[in-house]
């Protein structure tokens, strides 16, 4: 498949219509639910907009066709007299044609109308059917909600009462098994995204203490649109700033080894999970106890032109305390408060400056094709890349695969494919509190199938959901779904691969430095070993 490109990101003519979706529509492939993509509704309604728009080109040709053989009529009534009897028959031909062409091109001016009309009303009853659909599904889950406050003994929250509202009318533990109930009818993620849904946007996040008596308070007047991520790492960290135990710093870029290379073959979703798992591998806590951040760059040659892979690991900790890693509390607020409103990517992230330096270390020229791939705070930066306009200015980013990451706040552009993997009872990707957009470039497939065995309690199901051996275990399933949506991503990927036959792999680890220094440098060992 092939994606427009718009390599600025501003597009042009209509605005898309793009509806939010509830995360559990979409088509089914085996065990998966599919939203979005060449099969998704906003897609429809552009492939409508576009036959109208080629229906009134020809319409329009046609009218100036006819317009031009009614002046060559025209003119042949200016003839002499002499050729009048032998030019009747071409002006009777010529007239029948202009209003043949008159009439056609008026018909299909007609037809362009009223495909337009018809796509106005279909996107108008997706509305209403969504607002149904809403309306519903709050109600079912509010009943869902009440039933769970009874079997968990618990007064119940109110239809409108929010995630901190609930846990402080009930306690956490009451709160967590009325949760688990009504997990069990639409899976934890949904569940806890509905939850979060009504969290307001924070007036303060710098003054925690206050925040969370007003949530409650606040919430009938205010619409969310931060997100519970943002709020709980905002608040974290700014309280972690005020006092003295979260600093900025400043990044330090170092080369780990030298490039190895290995054989490789064209990318897949199975390939890119696996790759995502040695880059967590790569993260881990080192001999000292401090994680290593770490990103892979994987430069996939043996095709029309090398194509650079860039593996993003997830949050290797959660401590307030600042530390040198990158994965951390603060990364995940670095990445999503980086936007702005329209949710374009405004401002560098640390974890952002590593992966330009490491692709610059990699050798990667201006221009060059990319894939981006993350999982969870890992998918967050990808994303937070691809929206990012001077990124995509350096760099083509053609395709992004996140693995348990809340992205719906990113605005990417159409020319860049989007594939976000999503376990139901993954809670992670509902942090921002609503489903990822239905676009013709972004595919949402979400795993129905419980990781964890059975008699697993509540948090080993959403360890075992968030974890990377069940996204990889999605990701296969995923490469030979039928869905149309996941088919043509897949499609999009292998011919940005097709014809690779080797890697070579570089690992560029960052630190974050709490002492004002020099801007990063980055020190590339000259010497290359072959992978074993």
């Amino acid at each position: 498949m092939s994606y427009s490109r718009d390599p600025s990101g501003t597009g042009a003519g209509q605005e898309p219509f793009v509806p939010v979706l509830p995360p559990s529509a979409g088509s089914t492939s085996g065990t998966l639910t599919v939203r979005g993509g060449v099969d998704g509704i906003a897609c429809s309604l552009e492939e409508l907009d576009e036959a109208a728009a080629r229906v009134q080109v020809v319409a329009e040709e046609l009218c100036r066709v006819s317009a031009a053989l009614a002046a060559i009529t025209g003119d042949l009534w200016g003839l002499p007299p002499s050729v009048q009897l032998p030019a009747m028959a071409s002006r009777l031909a010529g007239g029948d044609a202009q209003l043949a062409a008159g009439t056609s091109g008026s018909r299909l001016l007609e037809l362009a109308a009223g495909v337009r009309t018809a796509r106005a009303a279909y996107q108008q009853s997706e509305l209403i059917a969504l607002a149904a659909v809403t309306a519903r599904r709050h109600a079912e889950l509010t009943g869902l909600r009440t039933i769970g406050s009874a079997a968990a003994g618990a007064p119940a929250a109110g239809p409108l009462a929010g995630a901190t509202a609930g846990v402080v009318a009930m306690g956490l533990g009451a709160w967590l098994a009325q949760l688990t109930v009504r997990a069990r009818a639409v899976g934890y993620r949904d569940a806890v995204q509905d939850e979060l849904a009504t969290l307001p946007r924070l007036i303060d996040p710098t003054d925690p203490p206050r925040v969370l008596p007003m949530l409650d308070r606040l919430l009938r007047d205010s619409g969310h649109t931060t997100g519970a991520l943002a709020w709980v790492t905002l608040t974290a960290v700014a309280a972690g700033r005020r006092g003295g135990v979260v600093t900025a710093g400043t990044l330090r870029v170092d080369a780990r080894g030298g490039p190895t290379t290995a054989p490789a073959a064209p990318a897949t979703l199975s390939t890119i999970t696996g790759n995502l798992a040695a880059a967590a591998a790569r993260s881990r806590a080192g001999p000292d106890g401090v994680a290593r951040s770490a990103v892979t760059v994987r430069r996939l040659d043996g095709g029309a032109a090398p194509v650079w892979e860039v593996d993003i690991p997830g949050t290797t900790g959660w401590d307030l305390a600042d530390g040198p890693g990158l994965f951390d509390l603060e990364g995940n607020a670095d990445a999503i408060t980086a936007t702005d409103a329209t949710g374009t990517t405004v401002r560098p992230t640390q974890v952002g400056s590593l992966v330009t330096a490491a692709l610059a270390a990699a050798g990667a020229p201006r221009g060059a094709r990319v894939i981006l791939a993350g999982h969870s705070q890992g998918g967050i930066h990808a994303a937070a890349l691809a929206a990012d306009p001077a990124f995509r200015g350096r760099y083509d980013v053609r395709q992004v695969v996140t693995a348990g990451s809340p992205i719906a706040g990113f605005t990417i552009p159409s020319g860049t494919a989007v594939l976000s993997l999503e376990h139901r009872d993954d809670i992670v990707p509902a942090l921002d509190g609503r489903p990822n957009m239905d676009a013709r470039n972004r595919v949402t497939v979400t795993g129905s199938a419980p990781p964890a065995g059975s008699g697993a309690s509540p948090l080993q199901t959403i360890a075992a959901a968030h974890g990377l051996a069940g996204y990889r275990r999605m990701a296969a399933e995923a490469d030979g779904a039928t869905d149309r949506s996941v088919a043509a991503q897949r499609e999009s990927l292998r011919d940005l691969t097709r014809g690779v036959t080797r890697q070579t792999v570089w690992v560029v680890e960052g630190r974050d430095v709490p002492l004002a220094g020099a801007a990063p440098d980055v020190r590339r060992p000259p010497s290359r070993r072959r992978a074993t």
